[in-house]
């Protein structure tokens, strides 16, 4: 609910209560989702979902210097990324675990379609795919706190933003192209959205290009807001003399 707040000063109490009690229904279809895409067959997982722009994807390939397939902390990030991995060789990133069993869990689980899996942290193993030419999975909206990160805003919020992103496009000349997995109304599936390649991304200007990767996600998130990850306290850094937003 700060989250929720926050980002949307202009709804009143009751649109917020709305939108977070269904975001835990979505909730509930990630843990449903992810059981389907790390455990059934792919002839049944192809039912769940259809994609759209994929030429830009492919446009991106054909460039011939690798793809940052971006993307946010939807609620249906599990099926959305095994999607894209059924279709195309992709690296994905991941953020480990506390929990031993867990962690393990999830490996095995994102491995089955994946070309490679490795810690967020890991940029050699990245410079490595893109140098291959194929994609790489990538969700950098979350806080790593204020030593690896600038300040963009997100949703009129200065948020703590990893700079990784135009980092790598100034080492590749990689194309990033973010992709939204989006659950259609009246329980019709997933639709996983790509589309265009973004552009102003160089590695020049860390907050310039911050600004860029914040406002692709705010955009997907603004239009199906119910299908965030809001449980993140993704405004848990703070620039210096500004509040604590989760204190309360």
């Amino acid at each position: 609910m700060i989250n929720l707040e926050a980002c949307f000063p202009d709804k009143s109490s009751d649109e917020l209560t709305a939108i977070a009690k269904d975001n835990f229904r979505h909730l509930g279809y990630l843990l449903v989702e992810a059981g389907f895409s790390w455990w059934r067959s792919e002839k049944t997982i192809n039912k769940l979902f259809h994609l759209s722009g994929t030429e830009h994807l492919d446009r991106a390939i054909e460039a011939g210097n690798g793809v940052i397939m971006l993307t946010g902390h939807m609620t249906s990030l599990e099926l959305g990324g095994q999607a894209l991995a059924m279709r195309y060789p992709t690296h994905v990133m991941y953020k480990r675990s506390r929990n031993v069993l867990t962690e393990v869990i999830i490996r095995r689980g994102r491995q089955r379609f994946t070309e490679n899996i490795f810690l967020h942290s890991s940029i050699r193993n990245i410079l490595k795919a893109l140098k291959k030419n194929e994609a790489v999975w990538y969700a950098p909206d979350q806080d790593f706190g204020p030593q690896r990160s600038v300040f963009a805003d997100f949703f009129g919020i200065p948020t703590a933003t990893i700079p990784t992103t135009g980092n790598l496009v100034k080492k590749t000349g990689a194309a990033v192209v973010p992709f939204y997995p989006i659950r259609l109304p009246n329980h019709k599936g997933l639709e996983i959205r790509v589309l265009p390649a973004l552009e102003g991304l160089d590695g020049e200007d860390n907050v310039k290009d911050a600004g860029v990767i914040n406002a692709s996600i705010e955009a997907a998130v603004a239009e199906n807001p119910e299908q965030y990850m809001w449980l993140h306290r993704r405004f848990k850094t703070r620039p210096p003399g500004m509040p604590e937003l989760y204190k309360r």
